[in-house]
């Protein structure tokens, strides 16, 4: 039986305490939720040593390198948030995630153009700037006003006409050269840039920025940037040669980081009872999540949500077993949705209709329903709770309905007078798969959806 957010009540949460999004830097309660792991106290070492260094910087470049989801934009963020705290210290930091976006109507695309790349480069520091200096400082200083109009003198400009290298190196020394009266040093924090498939790009751009950054580091700044793991690879081959900096490496998770981060955000969510997860099951989440703290909070969500509807106290290794795929099935669904035309269309259907790390799970169990009785009455609340155990008040019943009525999930049908809903045969199909031929369960199928077939449009 399912109710709306009936699994955090289930639980005794007060909200859904699991994110697929990072901490930033003013996120509430941001200390609480961070689990304190060895890259955060590497970060805190090296911002010391620049409170430290401020005159004679030794260290210009740090890559934050690891796969994605393991919580680059956390760690950017976090010295964000430190170096804020101490407004004495003079260091300005500039957090830029989109140098790889093309502005609208440009022909060129930075992330597959390394010269655009560094016209990009310049351009989003000076925007991320604008940001830091008008909105962000709000909080800690006064007395930028006068940015607000060299912020809008600088977009009349690019509105006019397209900024050039030259022009858009000068505006931003200018611009920095203004600050320098209040900063001694500039952290500029640079995320995303792993998005952008080809990283030859990205290293070509450090290639040929080398007189850039230099300039950059005369004018006291320091630049972190995120890669993956093949990133470092081929920072230390000799085409790079030149273009290295500290690397502060994100590892695989471990049990224990996972265990406290789970703790973190049930403790977040104001829960009260017994730890659900014994430390076999924290270690088979963590497996299968790959160490990524991003996934280890999707996979234990995933295991609530499913875990309450099977009206669990505790989550087992038996019950874990039964709801996550194995990797072989896995990989034998992604060749068969590849070759099949009908799954993907059934998978795009799912896609629209349920995202499982951000919307309410009873329209996936409406769905899961339906597949099971294969077809539903439109009946009163006690009607619908004792035929079928869908314990919804009858509004909630007809949103979710006509939400997936909307996206051709489910269609409407008339027998004797009385309406009643069936799935889509595409999802009847995907359905059948999953349940009778991979044997694996339905509950799993969005989250495989979402991790391993992102590529299927």
């Amino acid at each position: 039986m399912v109710k709306i957010s009936f699994w955090t009540s289930y639980w005794g949460l007060a909200m859904d305490p699991f994110s697929e999004e990072p901490l930033y830097y003013n996120s509430v309660n941001f200390e609480k939720l961070l689990v304190r792991y060895t890259p955060v106290e590497e970060v805190d070492e090296i911002l010391a040593d620049l409170y430290r260094e401020k005159g004679r910087l030794m260290r210009r470049r740090y890559y934050v390198i690891g796969l994605r989801g393991m919580g680059k934009t956390t760690i950017l963020n976090y010295s964000v948030r430190k170096t804020l705290e101490k407004p004495a210290e003079r260091i300005l930091p500039i957090y830029v995630n989109n140098v790889h976006i093309k502005d609208p109507g440009d022909p060129i695309d930075p992330a597959k153009d390394s010269e655009k790349l560094r016209l990009n480069f310049c351009l989003r520091t000076i925007e991320a700037l604008f940001n830091t200096i008008l909105h962000v400082l709000k909080e800690y200083a006064s007395g930028y006003s006068d940015f607000e109009k060299i912020r809008a003198k600088y977009f009349e400009l690019k509105g006019k006409t397209p900024i050039d290298q030259a022009t858009a190196e000068a505006l931003l020394k200018e611009y920095l050269n203004r600050l320098k009266k209040d900063f001694d040093v500039f952290i500029l924090l640079y995320d995303e840039l792993d998005k952008i498939d080809d990283y030859n790009t990205v290293l070509r751009f450090l290639r040929s920025s080398q007189g850039l950054l230099e300039t950059l580091s005369e004018y006291g700044c320091v630049l972190f940037l995120c890669g993956v793991p093949d990133f470092s690879k081929m920072l230390r081959s000799s085409e790079y040669s030149g273009v290295g900096g500290h690397e502060v490496w994100i590892h695989t998770w471990s049990v224990q980081d996972a265990k406290a981060l789970i703790k973190s955000r049930l403790d977040y969510a104001l829960f009260t009872g017994s730890f659900p997860f014994g430390d076999k099951v924290i270690e088979a989440i963590c497996s299968k999540a790959e160490g990524r703290p991003r996934l280890i909070q999707s996979q234990t969500r995933d295991s609530l949500i499913w875990g309450a509807y099977a009206c669990l106290k505790v989550i087992d290794e038996k019950f874990l077993n039964s709801l996550m795929w194995e990797d072989k099935s896995v990989a034998r669904f992604r060749d068969a949705a590849h070759s099949s035309k009908e799954m993907q269309q059934a998978i795009n259907i799912l896609r629209k209709v349920y995202d499982p790390d951000r919307d309410d799970p009873s329209v996936y169990f409406l769905l899961m329903k339906i597949f099971e009785v294969e077809r539903i009455f439109s009946l009163p609340p006690t009607g619908l709770k004792e035929k079928y155990g869908i314990d919804m008040e009858i509004n909630q019943f007809e949103r979710i309905v006509h939400f997936l009525k909307d996206f051709d999930s489910i269609n409407e049908r008339q027998s004797g007078g009385k309406k009643y809903y069936v799935l889509n045969p595409k999802i009847v199909s995907l359905f059948s798969y999953v349940r009778n031929i991979l044997k694996q369960s339905l509950e799993y199928l969005p989250r495989v959806i979402k991790i391993d077939l992102a590529e299927i449009k």
